[in-house]
């Protein structure tokens, strides 16, 4: 389960960057829940209903900037997985099959305050991860989002396109402009990320406007 520790994502003496769980009972998750759903809004004119019982949240100089929604995937059945037509059980991913649910999480509903930011979300998704022993994690995401962890050489399988289609005819309306994006699902394995903080400053500026990307 997620642990009341801190992940220290950048050190800096005037602009540090840490992580923590926001929890159901957290007095900061109705900001957090805010700060998600506003993100969506701006970015896809979507209306996000329901959020995973888990979020994480990326703080600098104690100001939220990024936020996420995770699913452990042996609680319930994933979001990403009403796109896919095969098992999650049952795919391989890189070459290796899945583990057991139980090694393994979903992101979802990624926002930031700016692309600047996304770097410091997907290291702390990794490190929260990996803290709580989850090996693969799954995710939709917008081809944007895609395409910025390609540049960052993260590997990643693809296992289905996201189409609108697969979601119950009375959330559609829900999603706004998001499936113009062209989401797809996918997945990766947690050991095999590497941190490179000297790429953040490079990728930052990449052609990439949205705050809320998965």
């Amino acid at each position: 389960m997620p642990s009341n520790r801190t992940f220290i994502i950048k050190t800096d003496e005037h602009a540090p960057v840490t992580a923590c769980w926001v929890k159901p009972s957290d007095v900061n998750r109705l900001a957090a829940e805010h700060f998600i759903c506003e993100r969506y809004w701006l970015s896809f004119n979507a209306c996000i209903t329901q959020l995973p019982e888990h979020i994480l949240a990326v703080y600098q100089n104690d100001r939220m900037v990024a936020a996420c929604g995770i699913q452990l995937a042996e609680t319930r059945a994933l979001f990403s997985e009403q796109y896919m037509s095969q098992s999650l059980g049952t795919c391989r991913v890189l070459g290796q099959l899945a583990p057991a649910r139980e090694q393994i999480a979903e992101v979802g509903s990624m926002a930031t305050l700016g692309r600047r930011y996304l770097p410091f979300l997907v290291d702390a998704i990794v490190l929260a991860l990996r803290d709580i022993h989850r090996a693969l994690v799954l995710f939709t995401a917008t081809r944007g989002l895609a395409h910025f962890l390609e540049r960052r050489g993260i590997e990643l399988e693809k296992l289905a396109t996201a189409a609108r289609e697969k979601l119950k005819s009375d959330n559609r309306a829900d999603w706004g402009s998001y499936y113009a994006h062209q989401p797809s699902v996918f997945a990766g394995w947690t050991d095999s990320y590497s941190r490179s903080t000297g790429e953040l400053a490079h990728l930052s500026h990449t052609a990439f406007w949205e705050q809320a990307h998965a």
